[in-house]
């Protein structure tokens, strides 16, 4: 497995580099980040009717009904309030970036045969830098250096990843205020991604 890796690793960037145009396809991304929009969604979903489920069951006794009156027990400790957070910034920000990709992919696949030097040049050193876009000086709560806001190692999985790790993380933590500033500057990252694509996009088609 090892080696295999070394050997998919090392095409990858030898292709990469001797590449005439760019390699990345902007549409992957933006239905893999659409994903990851659906899923944090889902997440704090399921936090508030867990914890408006147990809510009632308190309520209403429901535990201590339940309870084996043989033994010693207690209700649980009642969840926190989940609050509705601000996901508007984020949804807008991947639609446009799945219009972007989409305008980027056809014009490259329709233009890039045919660019000139100049214009090819151009493309690469907008693309080059592209994935930079994606992160934020701020960096993440508790780990200011994981600047990306896509990707980052969990703070408790060692190299597991999270995804969208600002917003998902603090959805998992309950840290409903770190929720809602990092759904905007995760839709500000993506806004900058859109926005270099549209540049490029004028590349790939000066007339417009």
């Amino acid at each position: 497995y090892d080696a295999l890796l070394a050997k998919f690793a090392g095409r990858l960037v030898l292709r990469t580099a001797d590449a005439t145009l760019p390699e990345q396809r902007a549409g992957d991304l933006a239905s893999t980040v659409a994903t990851y929009l659906s899923e944090v969604k889902k997440l704090a979903d399921q936090k508030r009717e867990t914890a408006e489920t147990q809510a009632a069951l308190l309520r209403d006794g429901a535990y201590r009904l339940a309870a084996d009156p043989t033994k010693t027990s207690a209700p649980p400790t009642a969840l926190d309030h989940v609050p509705h957070i601000e996901f508007a910034a984020l949804e807008d920000a991947v639609e446009r970036l799945q219009h972007s990709a989409k305008i980027y992919d056809d014009m490259l696949a329709a233009k890039g045969p045919t660019l000139s030097p100049d214009q090819i040049q151009r493309l690469q050193a907008l693309m080059l830098t592209i994935d930079e876009t994606l992160t934020n000086d701020v960096g993440l709560p508790g780990r200011s250096w994981y600047k990306h806001l896509l990707y980052a190692p969990g703070r408790f999985t060692g190299y597991g990843a999270k995804t969208l790790p600002g917003v998902r993380e603090a959805i998992e933590e309950q840290r409903w205020a770190d929720a809602d500033r990092y759904a905007k500057l995760t839709a500000d990252a993506l806004n900058a991604y859109s926005a270099r694509l549209d540049q490029a996009v004028s590349v790939l088609n000066p007339a417009g």
